[in-house]
């Protein structure tokens, strides 16, 4: 059986690198010949590579869409071509999401609700329960899908924990920034915003490439208080939490990325024997477990042979 796999990027993301790896080792299990696309987040890229798969003669495509409503075309050529697909990690547009057979990742609302709730235990431990805090969220481009659950679920989740726990703190919310998930952009964004906010309180990494950028940032801007919470649950990170636990890095949520590429080759086989995924996939979703990684038990997820925290590939005890 061959299956097209077309990634938004690869080259450079260690995340992007991992997912495909998943997919690849699930692949060699089940002996099926797994076409891997890089599309260097290029639409046209990714269309092309799509086209080619139905052309190559694929059973399915797995799909990491660069574009929530630019493979449009693509949706239709492999409905015409009665070809089945999923979509893994980043979503599709409400119109195009139902015509996947699933969409394989972590809920992405709950897991940045995670870190979004521990911030505000972090703030409130330090007095601030009540008083003017600023905060300001890195995410990846305007209009995205990720970028949008990502930040709401993070919103949502702090103000939840204020009003559950009786506090009513004045939350200013600069405006986002949008770093298009790299790890360079972040850092002049940030310090650009320490600089004139030199009381910033917290800051909301929505990838974890950038977290290192905006750690920078806040050094370069002067900040040394602000706590920052990242998403992705990435090893050398964890590590830096073992190493210093009072630092400004305070909270991380996983979403397991070798474990998403292993489910979405899966689903892709399964599809393409003409199985039903209702049972997998209630609602059109799979979501992998997401959990939430701080100083206090980061120790018990520090595995150095992975680049990110697995939850469902180590033993938690």
């Amino acid at each position: 059986m061959t299956i097209g796999f077309t990634m938004r990027a690869i080259s450079g993301v260690a995340w992007y690198q991992v997912l495909v790896d998943g997919a690849k080792a699930q692949a060699a299990k089940d002996g099926v010949n797994l076409i891997v696309g890089d599309a260097e987040s290029n639409l046209v890229t990714q269309n092309s590579e799509i086209q080619s798969y139905i052309s190559q003669g694929a059973k399915a495509v797995i799909m990491n869409p660069a574009d929530p409503q630019g493979v449009a075309s693509s949706v239709t050529a492999l409905n015409q071509a009665k070809i089945p697909f999923i979509v893994v990690n980043s979503n599709l547009s409400a119109a195009l999401a139902p015509q996947a057979k699933c969409f394989v990742a972590e809920n992405q609302t709950v897991a940045s609700g995670l870190t979004g709730a521990a911030i505000a235990a972090k703030l409130a431990a330090q007095g601030l329960g009540n008083s003017a805090i600023t905060g300001v969220e890195v995410g990846g481009f305007p209009g995205e899908v990720v970028t949008h659950l990502r930040s709401d679920g993070f919103k949502n989740a702090m103000n939840k924990w204020f009003s559950d726990h009786g506090d009513h703190p004045q939350v200013t919310w600069l405006p986002i920034q949008y770093a298009q998930w790299t790890d360079d952009k972040p850092l002049s964004m940030i310090r650009d915003i320490a600089t004139g906010h030199p009381n910033l309180n917290f800051v909301f990494a929505e990838s974890d490439n950038m977290v290192p950028g905006v750690l920078q940032g806040l050094k370069q801007g002067g900040v040394t208080k602000a706590i920052v919470a990242g998403y992705n649950g990435q090893t050398s990170l964890i590590k830096m939490m073992l190493d210093d636990p009072n630092g400004p890095l305070q909270a991380e949520s996983t979403d397991g990325p070798f474990e998403q590429g292993e489910v979405a080759v899966q689903y892709a086989e399964a599809a393409a024997l003409g199985k039903s995924l209702t049972s997998e996939c209630p609602g059109g979703n799979h979501f992998v477990e997401s959990i939430l990684v701080s100083p206090e038990n980061a120790k018990q997820w520090y595995h150095p042979d992975l680049q990110f925290v697995e939850p469902a590939g180590v033993t938690k005890d």
